[in-house]
């Protein structure tokens, strides 16, 4: 491992005091590619918030994962062509913001004509009918499918949510005894332990959490989550060149600049660049 702590703490003090100045005015400084930044297009995924994707439009153009691979957003540097396709990744189960042994591999593949990638909207497709078939059990909009990720939706969309999202590992059909059976479930689940929730975060992660228990789904081990750091480390996971890390300049000045690269034995290096925006 290649440690550039120091190295970087000495970089941020020339940039702050002679780039910036004391009191860290930096509102001269251009990045030539701010024109890139605005036209990107930001997609969400959620089965409960999944890291470590990959996630690609139709003409297979990759998007990168925000913060290091550790959220929910990710990235295309110019608008995507949809459908959008998700697969493999993880499920921060309890949102604490990163991957261990609380969690979950997202197990399902999952598509959308939207930025807004969900159970819900690999289920509805590009597909109407489907919307109106999926009212029948509870009241949804088809702006609630593609236009919010579940959790900042609506309630129904939660439900919606957790029935399809074991539809679609079981390989159940809407209408079918199977799903019906399902709705019947996780109806009862919410009923008769989430009804007087009213914070859309907290029912859905709590809701989630019973239905991982209740369909006995595996959390991840300690030798997984260790290899996950590992290939993080050399991008094996997300599959890119480089991620996007994002901190306040009110947060810990370790939290921002502690950074680790493993580079491979035997790897030449033509170019190297930390960028400060």
């Amino acid at each position: 491992m290649i440690r550039l702590n120091v190295f970087l703490y000495f970089i941020i003090f020339i940039f702050l005091f002679f780039g910036c100045g004391l009191g860290g005015n930096c509102n001269n400084i251009k990045n030539k590619n701010d024109s890139n930044i605005s036209s990107t297009t930001t997609i969400t995924v959620e089965r409960g918030p999944v890291f470590m994707a990959k996630v690609t439009d139709g003409k297979g153009d990759r998007a990168i994962n925000d913060n290091l691979g550790f959220s929910n957003i990710y990235r295309f540097s110019t608008k995507p062509i949809y459908p959008l396709i998700v697969t493999g990744g993880y499920i921060d189960i309890n949102r604490d913001g990163k991957i261990d042994t609380n969690d979950i591999k997202l197990d399902i593949n999952m598509s959308s004509y939207s930025d807004i990638v969900s159970p819900l909207t690999t289920i509805v497709g590009n597909n109407k009918e489907i919307v109106k078939h999926l009212a029948k059990y509870y009241p949804i909009s088809e702006l609630e499918i593609r236009e919010k990720s579940p959790s900042k939706s609506s309630k129904n969309a939660i439900l919606l949510s957790n029935i399809v999202y074991e539809a679609l590992k079981k390989g159940y059909k809407i209408g079918s005894d199977d799903f019906n059976q399902t709705f019947d479930k996780i109806d009862d689940l919410y009923i008769q332990n989430f009804s007087e929730i009213t914070d859309l975060n907290k029912l859905s992660k709590l809701l989630e959490e019973k239905v991982i228990k209740e369909l006995e789904i595996k959390r991840l081990t300690s030798i997984e989550t260790d290899n996950i750091d590992n290939n993080l480390s050399t991008h094996e996971i997300v599959g890119h060149s480089s991620f996007i890390k994002k901190y306040k300049t009110t947060d810990n000045i370790q939290d921002i600049w502690n950074l680790i690269f493993k580079i491979s034995n035997n790897t030449n290096i033509d170019k190297f660049d930390i960028g400060v925006h």
